[in-house]
């Protein structure tokens, strides 16, 4: 069988899904990734003619995300009537605004995603949160958050198949840690909304609280100017996926500070190497750590400086544990089984 596999983007995940599928069937690829508007209208001539070879050929169409990119081809496949399954990822399910993040913060992105949603014949989440989660991490008393917040019926059947992880290439069961807190980001922006959205503002805050530590953030953008922040923070340009694992490995604490998530893979990879996660209160986080970390209630620095205090306290065996909640709960030949079953499923 074949299967045409859109993306929008080259994420580890989707890397991971099409390494996957390669094993079983025949899959044809087809990238969305611009840099920007104007690029991506002169390469969609193209890219539909791509699409529509690509559709043509196959008895399955699996689409990573919903956007412009999975409207274009179930537009296109309207023509074709082919079965079609969507992953569904964090900005496809959550909207926040005041941060400028989320599909349904842009109208005809919105109306692209909402389409996409409605005429997809399966939808595929990471966690039953991404569907629908009561948030009391950003909002007093709460705001129910997930895609069930902007569509109220969805009559379609829903699967939940977490991320995937390859625990025997990833991290060590043997640990040597440094007192280092580090969280990973992409492309940060200390300007922008992602500087927020994902916690930094956070961290760069209570630093000084604690001078006998060292923060690191990775992910920074080229041109950010840092000098005026505390001088136990060291700042890292994006990064090889095997020079971070480096890092995470080396240090004892791991930051997931975000407002919004859907399945952060930096945290999984993080508990692999044994680091002790702090993760805000919000979608997946606080199941994905079970009760191997510590669960920040509220994104101030109050509540931070005790999260952090409660962490030093646990054990160097948290380690250990760490790497074993994800090893046994998230490995990667659970979503491997998962993906192959419902797709022979639908074939």
């Amino acid at each position: 069988m074949s299967i045409c596999y859109i993306i929008n983007k080259n994420s580890s995940f989707a890397e991971k899904d099409f390494k996957i599928l390669s094993c079983y069937f025949k899959v044809i690829k087809v990238n969305f990734r611009y840099k920007n508007k104007i690029t991506f209208l002169i390469s969609l001539p193209k890219i539909v003619f791509e699409l529509i070879s690509c559709i043509c050929k196959s008895k399955l169409i699996l689409i990573q995300h919903a956007g412009y990119h999975s409207f274009i081809s179930l537009c296109i496949n309207k023509v074709f009537k082919r079965k079609t399954l969507v992953i569904l990822g964090g900005s496809d399910c959550f909207s926040y605004c005041e941060f400028q993040y989320g599909n349904y913060c842009k109208s005809l992105m919105s109306i692209a995603t909402k389409l996409s949603v409605q005429w997809a014949d399966k939808l595929i989440f990471k966690s039953e949160s991404m569907y629908s989660f009561f948030d009391t991490y950003n909002y007093e008393p709460g705001k129910i958050k997930g895609l069930v917040n902007h569509i109220k019926v969805i009559n379609k059947p829903l699967s939940i198949i977490p991320n995937g992880y390859d625990y025997i290439n990833i991290g060590s069961s043997n640990f040597t840690k440094n007192d280092v807190f580090i969280t990973v980001a992409s492309n940060l922006d200390l300007n922008s909304n992602i500087y927020k959205l994902k916690g930094i503002d956070l961290i760069i805050d209570i630093a000084s609280s604690f001078p006998e530590f060292t923060f690191i953030i990775v992910g920074l953008k080229k041109g950010q100017i840092t000098k005026s922040f505390s001088s136990n923070i060291t700042f890292y340009p994006e990064l090889e996926n095997d020079k971070v694992i480096e890092l995470l490995l080396a240090c004892k604490y791991y930051l997931q500070l975000s407002r919004s998530e859907g399945f952060p893979n930096a945290l999984c990879e993080a508990m692999l190497c044994g680091c002790i996660p702090i993760v805000s209160n919000v979608s997946s986080m606080p199941e994905i750590i079970n009760e191997n970390g510590v669960v920040l209630l509220k994104p101030n620095k109050h509540a931070l400086k005790i999260a952090i205090n409660k962490a030093i306290q646990l054990p160097s065996s948290f380690a250990f544990k760490n790497r074993e909640q994800i090893r046994i709960n998230y490995p990667l030949i659970n979503r491997e089984n998962k993906l192959l079953k419902l797709i022979n499923n639908y074939y």
